[in-house]
């Protein structure tokens, strides 16, 4: 599995557009950033809202991206 593979590195799960319409996938990432004690960073231009901790980006993908990186 990539994330076991890499579990020992610095890592963040990163969401791009998934809005509340499908919460499938913001369970996913939230329940992976609890399970591995890591940070969530959530882009989407609308319904970027999420649990405490979470990096909350009002982007599209690339420049929520873009942002990442400027952050780094």
């Amino acid at each position: 599995m990539f994330i076991a593979r890499y579990y020992s590195s610095i890592i963040s799960v990163i969401e791009i557009g998934a809005g509340t319409s499908i919460p499938s996938i913001r369970r996913m990432s939230e329940s992976a950033a609890k399970q591995f004690h890591t940070s969530l960073i959530r882009i989407n231009p609308r319904e970027y809202q999420g649990m405490h901790g979470t990096l909350k980006l009002p982007f599209g993908g690339l420049q929520g991206i873009r942002q990442i990186m400027f952050i780094n």
